[in-house]
């Protein structure tokens, strides 16, 4: 009896002593694995430092203005830059003149109206002399500018900056003086 108890006792001192070193050796791995998260965690706060720094530098308003300034012909909008009606936009940019590619329209269509031709026409097989033409593009009849209204002249300006005021509104209402 004495020898199957301690026999029963050696097993399962065994047993424990193998659940110990199996639960010791799980920590040592979840520790580790642990740790090679902790690092990567701080290797990637280091790279978002980095990048915000990048991010920061690029985005300089100073650097943007020289890069703006030397690689662009931008420059702040002039008070005759502005546009008050859509009749006032240009087809074309002043000085490039047609693109090669981009028919400009004759005039600009009326607010609304929509012209429903396409952009090639399909030739016309049915010449009696088999040459193909391509069909006639449909008439389009240019708006009628809108009737001007002419206001009083205003009193004459007393300072430079109403002189300015009143030629940028005088443009802009379109009375062209």
């Amino acid at each position: 009896m004495i020898r199957s108890h301690a026999l029963l006792w050696t097993l399962l001192v065994t047993a424990a002593v193998g659940v110990l070193f199996y639960t010791s050796h799980q920590t040592e791995e979840l520790e580790t694995e642990l740790e090679a998260r902790h690092r990567a965690v701080l290797s990637e706060r280091e790279a978002i430092r980095v990048l915000r720094a990048e991010w920061a530098y690029l985005n300089e308003p100073g650097r943007l203005r020289e890069l703006a300034r030397r690689h662009t012909p931008l420059g702040p909008a002039m008070p005759v830059q502005i546009v008050a009606t859509v009749d006032e936009i240009p087809f074309a940019l002043p000085g490039l003149g047609v693109l090669p590619g981009l028919p400009l329209p004759p005039h600009k269509p009326e607010p609304g109206s929509m012209v429903s031709a396409s952009p090639r026409s399909a030739p016309d097989r049915s010449a009696p002399d088999g040459v193909a033409r391509t069909a006639a593009a449909p008439a389009v009849v240019p708006p009628r500018a809108p009737p001007t209204v002419r206001r009083p002249d205003p009193a004459p300006p007393s300072s430079p900056v109403q002189a300015l005021l009143a030629n940028f509104r005088s443009q802009q209402a379109g009375d062209g003086r």
